[in-house]
This record gives C-alpha cells, sequence and structure tokens, in this order.
C-alpha cells in the first residue's frame, strides 16, 4: 500500500509546493485534481507539462493521477461528444507524463434516467476511451461518486467494459452513504480496484461534511485494515477538500495528521 494526496487539500500553493511538501510528510504521490487556482483542464496540464514531470521524478512524491472532472453520463449527445474528447485529452498528456490513472465520473447532472441507461452510457464512454489508453499505458478511474455510488452498479459497468484499462476508484464515503458493508465493496471491486480515496465525514443539518480522518463517521479504519489485509498494492489517496470548503484547515495541518493517522490504523497489519 503506497499513500498519496490530492492537491484539493492544497488550492493555494504551487506545483513545488504540492511535490516537495507531500514528499516531506511522506507522501509517495501525488493526485493533481486542482492546478492554478482551478479544477485541472488539458490546457492548464499542456502548460505545465515540463514542470510537471520534472518534479514527478525529482521530489520523491510521483504524480500517479490526474483527477479530472469529466462526467461520461451527460444526457445529450454534443455533450457526450465533448466528454469524450476532453478525456481523450487528458489521457494522451497522461501518457507523455508517464500518470498510471485518469479519474472520471459518471455523472452528476441527468436525472430521471434508470440504471440501465446509466450503465450502457457510461460504458459505451468507456469503451471508445480503452484503445487510446492502451496505446497511452493509462487506466480509465471510475470514480464510486454520484449515480455510481453504488458499487453494485459500478461493478456492471466494469463487466461491460471488459478491459485492464478500465479500473474502479473507491472514495470511501459514498458507497459508506449507500450503505454498503466494505465486504460488499470488496466483492464487487476485487480484481479491477485501481486506486483509493481516503476521506471521513459526518452528518450535519442533513448534510455531510468532512472531518479529519478518525472523527466523522465512515469506516475508514476499517476499510483501509481490509485493504491492507487483502495485500492492496496501490495508492490510498487522502482527499481534503480545502479547494471546495475553505473552511477546512489548511494543508499544512491537515495533510501531516491523514498521513499519520493511516499509518496508525495500519501499523499492526503492514
Amino acid at each position: 500500500m503506497k499513500i498519496g494526496y490530492s492537491t484539493l487539500a492544497c488550492p493555494d500553493w504551487t506545483l513545488e509546493q504540492a511535490f516537495n511538501r507531500g514528499a516531506e510528510y511522506g507522501y509517495e504521490g501525488l493526485e493533481i485534481q486542482f492546478l492554478n487556482g482551478r479544477f485541472v483542464t488539458p490546457r492548464h496540464l499542456k502548460e505545465n507539462l515540463h514542470r510537471i514531470r520534472k518534479l514527478s521524478e525529482s521530489s520523491g512524491c510521483r504524480l500517479f493521477a490526474i483527477g479530472t472532472l469529466v462526467q461520461l453520463a451527460q444526457e445529450g449527445i454534443t455533450d457526450r461528444t465533448k466528454s469524450l474528447s476532453e478525456a481523450q485529452a487528458f489521457i494522451e498528456l497522461s501518457g507523455q507524463l508517464g500518470v498510471e490513472f485518469v479519474r472520471v465520473f459518471g455523472g452528476w447532472t441527468v436525472v430521471n434516467r434508470s440504471d440501465e441507461w446509466i450503465i450502457d452510457v457510461v460504458s459505451e464512454g468507456l469503451g471508445r476511451l480503452t484503445e487510446l489508453a492502451a496505446k497511452t499505458n493509462v487506466k480509465l478511474a471510475l470514480e464510486t461518486h454520484d449515480c455510481l455510488s453504488n458499487t453494485g452498479l459500478l461493478r456492471r459497468v466494469l463487466e461491460k467494459v471488459d478491459s485492464p484499462q478500465v479500473v474502479a476508484l473507491w472514495d470511501f464515503l459514498h458507497p459508506f452513504r449507500m450503505k454498503e458493508a466494505i465486504p460488499v465493496v470488496w466483492t464487487n471491486l476485487v480484481g479491477r480496484l485501481g486506486y483509493v480515496h481516503v476521506k471521513d465525514a459526518r452528518i450535519r443539518d442533513d448534510k455531510w461534511e468532512q472531518t479529519p480522518l478518525g472523527e466523522g463517521e465512515a469506516p475508514v479504519r476499517e476499510a483501509l485494515r481490509a485493504l491492507a489485509m487483502r495485500g492492496f498494492a496501490g495508492y490510498v489517496a487522502v482527499e481534503w477538500e480545502k479547494a471546495n470548503h475553505p473552511g477546512l484547515d489548511g494543508p499544512e495541518v491537515a495533510l501531516p495528521a491523514a498521513i499519520a493517522k493511516i499509518r496508525e490504523y495500519v501499523s499492526d497489519v503492514l
């Protein structure tokens, strides 16, 4: 198991700070979701390509994923085509950077659509991307989020797209919100799990509020230990959403605390 983190935690840091401070705190990997004060786009990634590659190779904190906002379950053909084009750009750039994963979503804008419709549309979109992903040695990581928070549905997408280039990204919070037990999640994702987002949260005023690890309601300890005991060798990435929620603790506080808590939880397993 390797420990990484997402740049959502440090929206005000430069790229140099993100890589170098990550390494200083003990993180082995970085997922770029936020770049230059905004969510990552192909254009901004391309503008910083050589800088990112150099930092990934020299800092001790390797870039392992690009956390895009690409949504595959779009209502209209035009929007779906646009999403696929954006995904292709990210895949090509990630190939140039030697990045293993490109995160994509099912989608959160669709309404009144059946599970079958979502599964068909998402799997069709992924199927159109697998050839390029194989060519560039990149994996598409479909997150347990929004319309695919239920891992049973996500598993059905993976079964329709029978390609090693398509894997699951297990975000701890969302299957928990769907009341899925950890053994159920593992059964649905085993063999196709790419990497993991580690986060904790609690309900306040009928809304989920992020908390430091161990202070919320999500079974973070149990999930991490389950991964460790099953020999998961990929990245578990802290997703501290400072960029989305400015009131959260800054990265100087949150990131050292999070990695210490992860190590505490799995210290007697690894």
